[in-house]
């Protein structure tokens, strides 16, 4: 039977590894033998019970068939570590999806998502790759989420909104309705969004805006 990696001994690949062996492996459709974790700076340490097997680079190189769930939080990281993974072909990454969450036919899910307790989905909506979605936000109707993308415990994704890639959304952050989110985006804890925002931008508050560096408006009242 092929063993399960969890990449990333923090806190997300613990909690994953604990939701696992609690509901014995009911929250990824594949058929799994033991658990071990991949980390850089924790090699042959046991943590919770298992053993943290290899580093990323070591891993790599594996020659034996494995699926791998990548517990790395932050979305840039995350796709960087993700793409050297993917370059194995003897890798296979499932959704995480918690036993309690539904996931109904017409939801278009990619792989390697990882979707945490609580989260409610609403219908027609479409999820791309390396995904990952915390403890009790709720997705609303035909929205389009992209890849890599972060959203933190308790966020409200409104009927309509769209979301590009490597977006992180802080805890209890929203968006009303058709909203668009491009790339790289940082939405502040408890921040509700009302408008588009293309690229690489940090917004924060309700209604939320773009968060200037100090001395940006040093000039403006002159």
């Amino acid at each position: 039977m092929v063993d399960l990696y969890i990449v990333g001994a923090g806190g997300l690949g613990r909690g994953l590894a604990d939701a696992l062996i609690y509901d014995n492996g009911e929250s990824i459709e594949e058929s799994f033998g033991d658990i071990y974790f991949i980390d850089d700076y924790q090699v042959n340490k046991t943590i919770n019970g298992i053993l943290v097997k290899k580093s990323i680079v070591d891993f790599i190189n594996t020659k034996t068939e494995c699926l791998v769930l990548n517990a790395i939080g932050e979305p840039k990281l995350r796709r960087k570590v993700q793409n050297q993974l993917s370059d194995n072909t003897l890798f296979k990454f499932p959704n995480f999806i918690d036993k309690d969450v539904k996931i109904y036919n017409n939801i278009i899910l990619g792989e390697g998502n990882i979707v945490t307790r609580g989260v409610v989905f609403s219908t027609n909506i479409e999820i791309g790759d390396f995904n990952l979605i915390h403890f009790n936000c709720t997705i609303g109707h035909d929205v389009k989420i992209g890849n890599y993308n972060c959203i933190y415990p308790l966020t409200s994704i409104s009927g309509y909104t769209e979301l590009g890639n490597e977006n992180m959304l802080g805890t209890n952050s929203s968006t009303l309705p058709s909203v668009i989110l491009g790339n790289d985006i940082i939405v502040g804890a408890n921040s509700l969004v009302n408008k588009n925002f293309l690229n690489e931008k940090k917004i924060y508050g309700s209604p939320a805006r773009e968060m200037r560096k100090i001395g940006d408006n040093k000039n403006e009242n002159k």
